[in-house]
């Protein structure tokens, strides 16, 4: 991203924070429909989003190995498709009542 200009995260503040946040962010994903379920009684239905997030384990494991000058467009379409299979999951599991 330094090289063709992009003023990024990862180039502004570094690839290790770049990499944490990334795992961060899958593992609050992941996190948030257990403490929605356990904190404030939603469907329980709404944990499959949580299991769907043991697909992240790919594009972040590109993400954690990657060195500079790596592209990581498969990890980026990984997340897409991650994000897509978490909202469908989250969706459908909260209209589960009951």
């Amino acid at each position: 991203d330094r090289a063709s200009g992009k003023r990024t995260l990862a180039v502004r503040l570094g690839a290790g924070f770049a990499k944490g946040l990334y795992t961060i962010c899958l593992l609050g994903a992941a996190l948030v429909p257990i403490v929605l379920v356990v904190g404030f009684q939603a469907p329980v239905g709404t944990v499959a989003a949580s299991l769907v997030c043991v697909a992240g384990f790919r594009p972040l494991r590109a993400v954690l190995h990657a060195r500079p000058g790596d592209t990581l467009l498969e990890a980026l379409a990984g997340t897409g498709r991650l994000l897509a299979l978490y909202a469908l999951a989250f969706s459908f599991g909260w209209t589960l009542r009951g």
